[in-house]
């Protein structure tokens, strides 16, 4: 019996930090996309929710900031979501509007494991997806970024407060030495992408670590997008206490 209790210690020990990284009544994802460019080229995005805990039905909101989107439900910024008793619910923007980028909150009645999939198109071909988990606000982040192999790292920053923010990136080598610096300007209730190398040339084909803060010290949300080719994935943003 005493075994058998450590052993369940155990595995909720190691089931926390997955927990911890997705399920919540409050969501950022800094980056949402939808929609066509000039060239043809398209992206969609895919919410999915899964309740945690609740045996009832768990009622959300997800609202868009700096886009308009369209799903079956309809066309628009906010969306009411009811996710059914021991159900799920899964979204699809349409990708037909002219290309739009943003961020996005979800606020939901009970704790949720919530995700968003990113699908880039060409020629009506899927070519390339990813999955990325939402973004807790917090004062630092950091992410490793790999921009060998001709790859580019871009980072996108949700500023999901009333208040313009200025925010310092740096890029660290393994040892720890700074090897430079740059700065990015968020509106308020907006979200700024950008690749690495397009704020610090100096960077290109290099592995550095990016620590992002707010000049201020106040909380926000990043998301880091590896880019090689058309192909991309989705690079996790650790969040770091500040020093």
């Amino acid at each position: 019996m005493r075994f058998a209790s450590r052993l369940v210690i155990v595995l909720l020990l190691l089931c926390a930090p997955a927990f911890a990284q997705s399920a919540n009544t409050f969501h950022v994802f800094p980056q949402f996309a939808d929609g066509v460019f000039a060239d043809g080229s398209s992206y969609r995005s895919t919410l999915m929710i899964q309740p945690s805990f609740s045996l009832g039905a768990v009622n959300c909101n997800l609202t868009l900031y700096g886009m308009t989107t369209s799903f079956s439900a309809g066309i628009g910024s906010s969306f009411a979501i009811t996710v059914p008793a021991n159900g799920w619910t899964q979204m699809r923007t349409s990708g037909t509007q002219a290309y739009q980028g943003g961020y996005a909150t979800l606020t939901c009645s009970d704790f949720v494991a919530a995700q968003v999939l990113y699908t880039f198109y060409i020629g009506g071909a899927k070519v390339s997806e990813a999955t990325v988990f939402s973004s807790s606000p917090s004062l630092l982040y950091s992410l490793l970024a790999d921009q060998t192999e001709n790859a580019r790292l871009g980072v996108a920053i949700a500023n999901d407060t009333d208040l313009a923010r200025t925010y310092q990136i740096k890029l660290v080598t393994s040892t720890g030495a700074t090897y430079a610096t740059g700065t990015l300007t968020v509106g308020a209730r907006q979200t700024v992408a950008k690749f690495l190398d397009d704020l610090m040339p100096a960077s290109h084909n290099l592995i550095l670590q990016a620590q992002i803060q707010a000049s201020d010290f106040s909380e926000f949300s990043v998301v880091g997008l590896k880019f090689t080719g058309s192909v991309f994935t989705t690079i996790p943003a650790n969040s770091r206490l500040p020093h």
